[in-house]
């Protein structure tokens, strides 16, 4: 306490005395701030790229599902293909299904598919490309994914989907296969094995769509379809043919 007099007043007071800030101290609060923007900035920009992620992948779920939807134009076109030569009243037409492209039509063949005397059904083959899968005895993965492969589709036919504004989808190839073990055979020859449908006489129905007393053969068709950013889709189908 200092005492003293003012104007001839007695004067009784507290001297103040400046209060330091240690030197350890100094700085800390502006060092907390920056940290703590430097997690809020990384913070925004992790959630940034999570929002961006989740909309390529709805993106790409998208296009997958247009152009599962646009690989029904294929399986439509391959059985169309089919039908036109499956469904001829002339048996040497259907005989033509026993065989593969570029060998001798069947005498007194007269569907489009003989044109020129040899046999031309774009993207067909009158056995699979592995015998095993009429057998059903492949052992490993791989050989029922024959249909990845690039070089397997050289040739086949295409049709492009478009949308309701005349804008392309999609690129849809398809493929068929007869299903039957060895090509150039004809369903009832020693040795051939197709994978079959026996419709029996007794207790046949008339409203059956397939003729009472028939063997019909299982006929895939194998669709891809290529839609945005290299979407690929495939699907396959199974068509059951009277012999």
């Amino acid at each position: 306490m200092k005492a003293g007099k003012v104007n001839g007043r007695s004067i009784t007071g507290m001297a103040k005395m400046p209060m330091g800030i240690p030197n350890s101290q100094r700085g800390v609060v502006l060092l907390i701030t920056l940290i703590i923007l430097v997690a809020m900035t990384l913070a925004g920009i992790g959630m940034m790229r999570s929002v961006d992620t989740g909309s390529v992948i709805a993106g790409n779920l998208a296009f997958r599902q247009e152009t599962l939807h646009a690989s029904d134009a294929g399986t439509s076109a391959g059985f169309n293909a089919l039908m036109s030569v499956a469904n001829s009243s002339n048996a040497a037409d259907k005989s033509i299904l026993d065989f593969n492209n570029g060998q001798l039509c069947p005498g007194g063949a007269t569907a489009a598919g003989c044109a020129g005397g040899t046999i031309n059904l774009p993207g067909y083959s009158s056995s699979p490309l592995l015998a095993c899968e009429v057998t059903r005895a492949c052992l490993l993965a791989t050989d029922y994914t024959w249909w990845t492969v690039a070089a397997n589709w050289n040739g086949a036919p295409t049709v492009t989907v478009n949308d309701a504004n005349g804008n392309p989808i999609a690129t849809v190839s398809y493929l068929i296969h007869r299903m039957c073990q060895a090509p150039g055979l004809d369903p009832g020859a020693a040795g051939q094995l197709c994978q079959t449908l026996t419709q029996p006489e007794t207790g046949c129905s008339k409203t059956q769509l397939l003729p009472c007393t028939s063997t019909s053969i299982f006929y895939r068709i194998t669709s891809r379809s290529v839609g945005p950013r290299n979407t690929v889709t495939y699907a396959q189908t199974l068509s059951l043919i009277a012999q």
